[in-house]
């Protein structure tokens, strides 16, 4: 684990250098599946909402 944290900054000071799905591998799941839904999902497409 601090190999990560002394990976993810630049040393800096700016705080995380790395974006978040790339440091915690359920925030990716999570905008993956999110992503899939958003596809598939006729609620999700821009300009239309349910009636």
């Amino acid at each position: 684990m601090l190999a990560d944290v002394a990976r993810s900054h630049g040393g800096d000071g700016g705080g995380e250098d790395r974006p978040l799905h790339t440091m915690y591998l359920a925030v990716a799941w999570v905008a993956l599946l999110t992503e899939a839904k958003a596809n598939e999902s006729p609620i999700w497409a821009t300009g239309q909402r349910a009636g």
